[in-house]
Order: C-alpha cells, then sequence, then structure tokens
C-alpha cells in the first residue's frame, strides 16, 4: 500500500513590525531627586544641561531637568 501526502498550505509569515519607530527624540527618568539627577550626569558622565521645566515656569506638579550628550537626551523628572 502506497500512501502520499500532500500538504497544500502555503505558510506566509509576515513578520510585519507593528510600531515602526524612526528614532528617539528623549529618553524620561522618574527620579527622586530631578536637580541631584542632573548634576550626577553632567559632573559624571560629561552631559551639558539643556532645559528645566518647574514651578519656576508654570508646571506646578513636578520638576524635570533636561541634559544632552551628543544625540542623547535625558529628562529627569520629579
Amino acid at each position: 500500500m502506497d500512501k502520499t501526502i500532500t500538504s497544500t498550505k502555503t505558510s506566509t509569515n509576515t513578520n510585519t513590525d507593528f510600531l515602526p519607530l524612526q528614532g528617539t527624540d528623549y529618553v524620561e527618568f522618574y527620579v527622586g531627586n530631578a536637580k541631584q539627577a542632573a548634576h550626577y550626569y553632567m559632573s559624571a558622565f560629561g552631559f551639558q544641561a539643556l532645559a528645566y521645566a518647574g514651578p519656576e515656569t508654570g508646571i506646578k506638579d513636578r520638576a524635570s531637568y533636561a541634559v544632552r550628550q551628543n544625540k542623547l537626551t535625558f529628562v529627569l523628572t520629579t
């Protein structure tokens, strides 16, 4: 007895990226003391101060410091 099994099902595995990112603008860290964390990144790793947002600028619920080194930007938020 000769049995031949043939499969007509074709595998269509199309792995498409459901969220195609082109790049990142910044990485935000939620820290206990944003001013101290910004100072640490600037003194230890050579980041430069970029921006500040807090009570003095009209943001009443948080304080954020942005630091940058080349293309890498960190936002440190308390």
